[in-house]
């Protein structure tokens, strides 16, 4: 009887030994092998790939340590969940799975190879950190995702070309921002385009991984002309497409900063449309934009923006709405025109001396937009009173 005793007390105590709630060898959990709150490791970077989304290379790709893996001494139960920080769905990695997962000791794992091609982001998804990559990894035990993530992630830095996230190139009229600005028939009129872009991957979009090397840019006049009569580029004529000597321009390097573009001057050079030109002609110019990610000296193409100058018809002569006969008519409705920014090139200069303004009679809207037309020399004199009964009529007070 003592000996039978014996022998179940030996049992009994063997048990709780290998398998009682004391001893790790039966844990499995989000914790420690050894009762630690988390096990030891986490990722770790082998290659950033390929830094250029629009381009085809190699993927970026880690590597994952994981010891004092409570896994309940079943390999099987070991896993990770990766969230790749680019809106993909999140990626499965499990003991026996296409992806290798080495059991390399007791409770410890290695994943020697993962690897991942990073989709572009959504504009402003993460500011400061719009071309940062950064993915987040999650043990998995037992088929249940740890809530908690595993070790530190490195960064993974993807940049693009500029008119992609976080860049966007803009082109547009200088003086109302406008990417098709309208212009009267009958009327000469002299336009300039500005070049309003955003650079990709520079502060302060981005402030880590910096795409800070030069950029090229040119102006070609002209891809399309149908304007009757002849356009004149910086008071002179050319033949179109007209690209001017000593394009494209290069920006110097490091770039610090995504904006305004790097180049000594942002404006083109002046296009005068002829009086000549007819309702729904147009003439285009393009810019030309070249980076790290599509390089003009490797013959990259390179990325465009057009701006249109298009002939409209021009405006009907405003009616009175007051008792004063409105003799100046053409001169209302140059003033009328101010107010509508699509027309307010109809009117050459040559004919605006005639505009004479009583400065402190005359709304302050009007008064800003003569200004930006460059007309505030014009409005030094006295106007005749019929005309300021026009201003009267035809501008909101």
């Amino acid at each position: 009887m003592l000996t039978l005793l014996r022998n179940i007390f030996f049992s009994v105590c063997t048990f709780f030994l290998l398998f009682g709630t004391g001893n790790a060898w039966a844990q499995v959990g989000c914790g420690g092998f050894d009762g630690a709150p988390a096990p030891n490791g986490g990722p770790q970077s082998i290659s950033n790939g390929q830094i250029c989304l629009n381009k085809p290379g190699a993927p970026a790709e880690i590597r994952i340590n994981a010891n004092n893996v409570a896994d309940g001494n079943n390999p099987n139960n070991f896993g990770v969940e990766i969230d790749w920080d680019d809106g993909s769905p999140r990626q499965i990695v499990s003991f026996g799975g296409g992806i290798t997962v080495n059991n390399t000791g007791p409770h410890t794992y290695e994943i020697p190879s993962i690897t991942h091609v990073f989709l572009p982001r959504p504009c402003a998804s993460r500011p400061g950190a719009e071309c940062s990559y950064r993915p987040r990894v999650f043990l998995r035990i037992a088929g249940t995702t740890c809530p908690a993530q595993f070790g530190t992630s490195p960064d993974f830095f993807r940049f693009n070309t500029d008119d992609q996230c976080s860049g966007i190139t803009v082109f547009s009229e200088t003086a109302t921002g406008a990417n098709v600005f309208l212009v009267c028939a009958g009327a000469s009129t002299t336009v300039t385009f500005t070049d309003r872009t955003t650079l990709n991957c520079l502060p302060p979009q981005e402030l880590t991984g910096l795409n800070f090397t030069k950029r090229w840019r040119q102006f070609v006049y002209g891809t399309t002309n149908t304007i009757t009569g002849g356009v004149l580029i910086a008071g002179a004529p050319v033949g179109f497409p007209f690209t001017p000597p000593g394009m494209p321009e290069i920006s110097g390097e490091p770039l610090v900063a995504s904006g305004p573009p790097p180049f000594p001057n942002n404006n083109t050079l002046a296009i005068s449309i002829p009086a000549t030109a007819q309702v729904g002609e147009e003439f285009h110019i393009r810019m030309d934009y070249w980076n790290f990610c599509n390089k003009f000296t490797d013959g990259d193409p390179a990325v465009e923006e057009l701006g249109i100058i298009r002939v409209v018809d021009q405006p009907t002569p405003p009616t009175p709405v007051n008792q004063i006969v409105c003799t100046e008519q053409v001169h209302c409705l140059i003033f009328k025109s101010i107010l509508v920014p699509q027309v307010r090139q109809c009117f050459g200069l040559e004919i605006m001396p005639v505009c004479r303004a009583l400065l402190l009679q005359i709304p302050t809207e009007v008064i800003i937009r003569l200004f930006h037309l460059r007309l505030f020399q014009a409005a030094l004199t006295i106007l005749p009173k019929v005309f300021i009964g026009c201003l009267q009529a035809i501008v909101p007070r």
